[in-house]
């Protein structure tokens, strides 16, 4: 029982790791496309 619990959490913590991630990615891409415009 205990053990099925820790998969979910395991799977939780990655998927909003891969979440944040993501979304790092999203701003680096924004920022690096900003400075190619020359904000």
């Amino acid at each position: 029982m205990l053990k099925e619990e820790n998969v979910v959490e395991i799977e939780d913590v990655k998927a909003k790791a891969e979440e944040k991630k993501s979304q790092d990615e999203k701003e680096v891409k924004l920022k690096e496309y900003e400075d190619t415009l020359g904000y």
